[in-house]
């Protein structure tokens, strides 16, 4: 990488300057095969984080996906899945990443390190009064009040749906039944990596799904790590208002702790 820092960084200089920075372009970036749940996650935040919500005149869709991904529908694709399974490997996709990203933020006339829609869930993490209990809802019962609900709401054209600590949520399954484009993840990672994009796109509906209530007060191992899931929770549901619904699962439902995976 010192050897070939210099090149690696014109190329993606180059990349940059070919993608657009204007409209709602969709966004590539091709993780290879070999990529984990970390480097998945690491590349999306890079993207959503730095390039997005912060101009209305360049508000792209970014998204990551795996070597075999159509791309023909994409207005722009960083292709990063040729690098070998390695370190040397992972460090060139971490900087070629970087440095595309930024050079793209730069002529977009984006502050790269700014983030500042994230402060609109973490000012509200310390609120003294916590809101009512959800709605209990079983797994099997979600996607159809996701489906109700959007059904009323022809301004929500995506969904989000985020679990704090229930057991693996299905991002097919809630398409299937709201008709939407659909992304399931696990909070709160998804705060960390997509927060700062769905805050600023009023098109995009978040389903919060918790475990069951009364965790908030939990102290000690999981339970405090569940109170904190929960205290994320509600923040981002308050942050969010109208477009957002926090629901919670019963006991029955939830397995495992608050680090439960929830595939994308």
């Amino acid at each position: 990488l010192v050897r070939q820092h210099g090149e690696l960084g014109r190329h993606a200089a180059l990349l940059a300057a070919a993608m657009p920075v204007r409209g709602r372009p969709r966004l590539l970036i091709i993780a290879p095969a070999w990529a984990g749940t970390g480097l998945r996650r690491w590349l999306l935040q890079l993207g959503r984080q730095i390039l997005c919500g912060k101009s209305a005149a360049f508000r792209p869709d970014v998204d990551v996906a795996g070597p075999d991904v159509r791309r023909d529908d994409a207005d722009a694709v960083l292709d990063l899945g040729a690098q070998p399974a390695e370190l040397g490997g992972l460090m060139t996709i971490m900087y070629l990443a970087g440095v595309t990203v930024a050079c793209l933020a730069l002529r977009a006339g984006l502050d790269v390190t700014e983030h500042l829609h994230v402060r609109a869930y973490k000012k509200l993490l310390d609120a003294a009064d916590p809101p009512p209990d959800p709605p209990a809802v079983t797994m099997q019962e979600l996607p159809t009040l996701a489906a109700t609900w959007l059904a009323v709401r022809p301004d929500l054209t995506r969904l989000h749906v985020v679990g704090y600590g229930p057991a693996a949520l299905s991002a097919p399954a809630f398409a299937a039944a709201t008709g939407l484009p659909c992304e399931a993840h696990e909070g709160s990672a998804w705060n960390h990596h997509s927060f700062q994009a769905v805050y600023a796109d009023p098109r995009t509906a978040v389903l919060v799904v918790t475990g069951p209530p009364g965790t908030r007060a939990a102290t000690g191992g999981w339970g405090a790590a569940a109170a904190a899931q929960q205290r994320i929770a509600e923040a981002t549901r308050g942050a969010l208002a109208s477009r957002s619904r926090l629901v919670h699962l019963p006991d029955s439902a939830t397995k495992g702790g608050p680090g439960c995976r929830s595939p994308r």
